[in-house]
């Protein structure tokens, strides 16, 4: 059970990941539908929502953000990601490019 749990803890996300995981869905849709933080929230602590899909999901939006900030340049952008993340630069990269199709309401809901 201890190995579990160390295994776990690798994966957690800290308050302010999912603080912007939840303003990034806001800003998605907004006009559109309510997003509700407290919703959002006890969904991520259940672990409903993978705590792999909150980083990676606020790390594409914020890789979007930084990129237009260090004017389109990808790779200082994907070392801001690596550095605030905490993961290789390979994984970032990885996460960046793989995890982007996921994202994309036409690739997870049929009409």
């Amino acid at each position: 059970m201890e190995a579990r749990g160390k295994e776990m803890g690798k994966t957690r996300n800290n308050k302010v990941t999912i603080g912007e995981f939840i303003t990034h869905l806001q800003n998605e849709y907004k006009g559109n539908i309510s997003i509700d933080r407290g919703t959002v929230y006890a969904l991520v602590e259940r672990g409903l929502i993978p705590p792999k899909k909150v980083r990676n999901y606020t790390m594409i939006k914020d890789f979007d953000s930084y990129l237009k900030t260090n004017n389109g340049n990808v790779n200082i952008t994907a070392l801001d990601m690596a550095e605030k993340y905490s993961l290789e630069l390979r994984q970032t990269y990885n996460i960046i490019y793989s995890d982007r199709p996921k994202h994309f309401p036409k690739n997870n809901v049929e009409d």
